[in-house]
């Protein structure tokens, strides 16, 4: 096979980019190569991805265990003796909804996060902002995130 180029494969660089080339050295391939490595343009997408994921993820119901159990009536307690005292705390919730299209105790664990706002205690419902939460159905509360 023919190479077009062969004629002026030896010949020498022309001037002028050897004038470049000394203004401007090449760079060596390490420093090449950190141009071009990836980098997180968005700190935090990559969680906010999986916990998505794990949101829309259908699962059965779990039972909190009695020191679970027991832990998170403490942690509402305090929550809503700071309520009580004119505070609006803010908190982080996980909690359960169920999927109406499948069998009961099947449904998803989202997140909310924002001040808490009231609670009602007659529908034992929390309002996180904006958001209503049933008692019965959170699984993890947290006030410092």
């Amino acid at each position: 096979m023919h190479n077009p180029y062969a004629e002026m494969a030896h010949l020498p660089y022309p001037e002028v980019l050897q004038k470049v080339w000394e203004r401007h050295p090449r760079m060596n391939l390490t420093d090449r190569a950190k141009i071009f490595s990836p980098f997180a343009a968005l700190r935090g997408y990559e969680d906010e991805i999986a916990n998505k994921r794990f949101e829309n993820l259908n699962v059965q119901k779990d039972e909190l265990l009695e020191d679970s159990r027991a832990e998170l009536d403490e942690a509402l307690n305090a929550l809503l003796e700071r309520l009580e005292n004119g505070e609006h705390p803010s908190v982080y919730v996980t909690y359960f909804v169920q999927n109406p299209n499948l069998e009961k105790g099947m449904g998803t664990y989202p997140s909310a996060k924002g001040t808490l706002q009231k609670f009602d205690a007659h529908t034992k419902i929390l309002t996180i902002a904006g958001q209503k939460i049933p008692l019965s159905s959170i699984r993890k509360i947290f006030t410092h995130f």
